[in-house]
């Protein structure tokens, strides 16, 4: 541990990680709700029913395209609120951990609560998560919709449509792997802000993660650099939070600088003090 001004401690946490168990779990509910409206897709291409003494009915084969994105949007709505929910009431438990824990080193102990702008903060990722899972159905059936009228132009049976949806399905399998990282990273980025505002601090420390095959070399560059919380980390011209950007992993490293006991167990935080290679840039 450091010290800044007048011998104050300085404490530098550890990095605040997603929960990889509970991106796994995601993955597995998301990749369950596609199987279903794959293979209920596939189902329906290999019926037949929409025929009129074997030629396709483009009018009924629409209608009922557009009847089951409908519904399947609506289990998306609802499967995903709850998926949503579940990842950040994890996000918000692995968050407040990990601060439980930094703070115990410390000698510190601390019970921490929902306040009503943290609700706000984890409202807003339920619902861009929901909005981003209801777009699964709505872009794989305005495919299909596509593909079923090309199919229907060549005169071709719309079960050899069937191994192009199967390659569609591994693709999107791949993707949720993706996927899940991506939205258990951003709902745990945006409780570990919102709790370091709720704590009262200003600035944190930039961290890439090393996970990405292909990472971004300005958030490797910008490893160490400490930066303002309200405003985020200046990259690449503009201000962004660890895990904000897609298949960004990097880390939020809370700086909290010489807490001091007083009172009935309340923490005082002190101005940082940092070399100058680590000061805001």
């Amino acid at each position: 541990m450091a010290k800044g001004e007048h011998d104050q401690d300085i404490l530098e946490g550890d990095p605040i990680r997603p929960n990889l168990g509970q991106a796994a779990q995601y993955k597995r509910e998301l990749i369950y709700f596609m199987r279903k409206m794959y293979t209920n897709s596939i189902e329906w291409l290999k019926s037949g029913k929409w025929q009129i003494t074997g030629i396709p009915n483009v009018d009924t084969m629409s209608s009922e395209i557009r009847s089951m994105a409908k519904n399947w949007e609506m289990q998306a709505e609802s499967a995903g609120r709850k998926l949503s929910e579940h990842l950040v009431s994890g996000s918000l438990r692995q968050t407040d951990q990990a601060f439980t824990r930094m703070l115990k080193k410390s000698g510190f102990t601390a019970k921490f609560q929902v306040t009503p702008s943290m609700d706000a903060a984890m409202k807003t990722v339920v619902h861009d998560n929901v909005a981003l899972i209801k777009d699964i159905p709505a872009k794989h059936f305005k495919d299909l919709e596509h593909s079923v009228m090309r199919a229907a132009r060549k005169g071709m049976d719309l079960s050899e449509l069937v191994p192009e949806l199967q390659e569609k399905y591994g693709l999107s399998k791949k993707r949720a792997h993706n996927l899940a990282l991506d939205q258990v990273s951003k709902a745990t980025a945006e409780a570990a802000k919102q709790r370091m505002i709720d704590i009262g601090m200003d600035k944190a420390v930039w961290k890439h993660s090393g996970i990405p095959k292909n990472p971004r070399h300005s958030h490797i560059h910008a490893t160490g650099r400490v930066y303002k919380i309200s405003e985020g980390c200046y990259i690449d011209g503009e201000y962004i939070q660890p895990g904000e950007k897609p298949n960004c992993r990097c880390l939020v490293v809370p700086v909290m600088a010489g807490f001091e006991l007083g009172g009935k167990g309340r923490l005082d935080v002190f101005n940082l003090n940092l070399p100058k290679s680590r000061r805001l840039q």
